[in-house]
């Protein structure tokens, strides 16, 4: 669970998204114009394959810069496409099922990925990554530095958190901004968060 900042009321919310709007404007300023062409690509071709497959879990890798992969890279290599693509396929579907709120479809997307190599345990950049690319306009990256964010805001989390959670703060975060006149996606809110919890801020 993530318990919401203490501190209530329209001025610390103006605060928290006053927060939020300085760390996404931050990181727009220093990130490359084409740093995002491989998860939007990808996400391209999960849209329309309806998976994503060992090939685009590659360019998911590069993208996110994952330094632990070397654990479950063979694993996942062993796998066929073909089992990659029902593993991954289903945890689209979970995702972008309208049917549900973002929190519950993210927390069932999540739990679909856990035959997969690299997703078996944990919360973890690797599936949120995977989450993010097969629903852009819903999902959000959980890392650590989202993680250290989320804190910096207030928010009471543990060492690990499910996702989600994360994605009910992240929601929770979106409407605080929303009703600043700013529409984001979740997206929008973890790269705010990503500065925050970098080593600069």
């Amino acid at each position: 669970m993530i318990a919401a900042p203490e501190r209530s009321g329209g001025s610390s919310r103006k605060l928290i998204v006053n927060e939020l709007v300085r760390g996404r404007e931050d990181y727009l300023k220093g990130a490359s114009p084409y740093y995002d062409q491989a998860l939007a690509e990808v996400a391209s071709r999960a849209d329309r394959d309806r998976s994503l497959g060992k090939v685009d879990l590659g360019g998911l890798l590069l993208w996110k810069r994952l330094g632990d992969y070397r654990k479950w890279a063979l694993p996942l290599n062993r796998m066929s496409d073909e089992e990659v693509r029902q593993i991954t396929g289903e945890a689209l579907e979970a995702a972008r099922d309208d049917a549900s709120g973002t929190p519950e479809a993210a927390a069932r997307g999540r739990e679909r990925l856990r035959l997969l190599p690299g997703c078996v345990q944990g919360t973890g950049a690797w599936p949120s990554t995977i989450l993010l690319a097969a629903a852009p306009q819903r999902m959000a990256v959980y890392d650590r530095r989202a993680h250290i964010g989320l804190k910096k805001l207030g928010y009471q989390v543990g060492d690990r958190i499910s996702y989600g959670p994360y994605m009910a703060a992240i929601e929770a975060l979106r409407d605080m901004v929303a009703d600043s006149g700013r529409i984001w996606l979740a997206r929008d809110v973890d790269l705010a968060l990503y500065q925050l919890g970098g080593p600069s801020t």
